[in-house]
């Protein structure tokens, strides 16, 4: 199977932070944790769609539609959470200006990719 290539931007982004999450006492482990919800939710929102054809009547197909919708938002808010604590590592010190800018720059092509996917199903 085809892996959404936002997902493959997001999980090799979140591997690289997970690697380097001794960054700071605090904003290191919420930077974990907000980029590491941005793949996990992105996963779950790209499966909430089954291959089971059985019961797709249309409310159920809409409820389907609205759930993945929901796990795209999450990942999107997540992924903003993420842009803002690298932002906040770079400026004090603690993220060189470099790994600053690259992870910063993944993160924002995984919110783009988000948007449109998210606009896709309004």
């Amino acid at each position: 199977m085809a892996r959404l290539l936002v997902l493959q931007i997001a999980t090799h982004t979140a591997a690289e932070i997970i690697a380097a999450r001794n960054l700071h006492p605090i904003l290191g482990r919420q930077l974990v944790a907000s980029a590491s919800s941005v793949p996990l939710n992105i996963a779950e929102g790209a499966g909430r769609f089954g291959r089971d054809r059985r019961n797709r009547t249309r409310f159920r197909l809409a409820t389907v539609f609205v759930r993945r919708l929901q796990h795209y938002r999450i990942a999107y808010g997540s992924c903003l959470e993420a842009k803002t604590t690298v932002e906040i590592l770079v400026l004090s010190g603690r993220l060189d200006r470099g790994t600053g800018r690259r992870w910063w720059a993944d993160l924002h092509r995984v919110g783009g990719m988000l948007w449109g996917l998210m606009k896709s199903l309004q």
